[in-house]
């Protein structure tokens, strides 16, 4: 079995999986920036996969920078923004660990990508990250999935075929040890010769108090959560409890105030 986001990446966007990062920097650009003031020229897109968002911020004129820990996806992210005729750059780094010489005005997460951090102390430490290369005035635009999302996953596993290719995949939910593992498969064909290949892909919900608490432990200000009515369409609607995603709009907090 191969390592997350390896022997897919040449096969993701195929699949339709890059969809929702194009939907949200859409949704960034055009609803949530004017709502909150923000008027970014540069932005930094983490966990990019194969530069999806990247390519919509650098095709609307931001200097941008994507950043994954997949050197398969990022290969080809690279290659895509090279055929759109968009300068933009990649690096290789996690989430957890990576630094820029320079702030940058807008930070993007799409895709549930925070949920690949098991661990809630590696979620504060993801956003402690953000909020060093965040500029003052910036903006953080992130989604997460809540414990709906995987828990009404069917059991048995999904297939999509498109002929020379299949996709099939599964989710074990752990309810008690609040953990999904959702099992990717691609089976190509070429002729006579038939290959597949999996991956398994660890996640774990947040809630949102959960999601919130960690960005302010982080020094980064909650200023927005909004709720998908389905994985295509975001909104301004408050989360309610069947909310399966939901997005987070943050900012450095102020500094604290001391009264001598």
């Amino acid at each position: 079995m191969s390592e997350p986001y390896t022997a897919i990446a040449p096969h993701y966007d195929r699949q339709g999986l890059g969809q929702w990062s194009r939907v949200l920097i859409t949704f960034t650009l055009d609803t949530l920036l004017p709502r909150y003031g923000r008027h970014p020229q540069t932005a930094l897109d983490l966990a990019c996969g194969t530069g999806n968002a990247v390519i919509a911020l650098a095709m609307c004129g931001l200097d941008v920078v994507g950043l994954d820990r997949s050197a398969a996806m990022l290969a080809v992210a690279r290659a895509k923004a090279a055929r759109a005729g968009v300068r933009c750059g990649f690096v290789r780094a996690d989430l957890r660990a990576f630094a820029f010489a320079r702030p940058f005005e807008l930070i993007t997460c799409a895709y549930d990508s925070l949920n690949y951090l098991t661990a809630p102390g590696e979620l504060r430490t993801a956003f402690g990250q953000i909020r060093a290369a965040l500029a003052p005035q910036g903006l953080l635009v992130c989604d997460l999935t809540t414990v709906r999302a995987y828990a009404d996953e069917p059991a048995e596993p999904q297939t999509f075929d498109l002929g020379d290719i299949a996709y099939s995949w599964a989710t074990a939910w752990d309810l008690a040890g609040q953990r999904a593992t959702t099992t990717l498969g691609v089976t190509t064909r070429s002729g006579d010769r038939t290959e597949t290949l999996t991956e398994a892909h660890p996640q774990r919900p947040y809630a949102r108090d959960e999601v919130e608490g960690a960005l302010r432990a982080a020094g980064l200000q909650p200023l927005g959560a909004f709720a998908t009515r389905s994985l295509l369409t975001p909104t301004l609607d408050p989360p309610a409890p069947d909310t399966t995603r939901i997005i987070y709009v943050a900012a450095p907090a102020p500094p604290t105030e001391i009264h001598v």
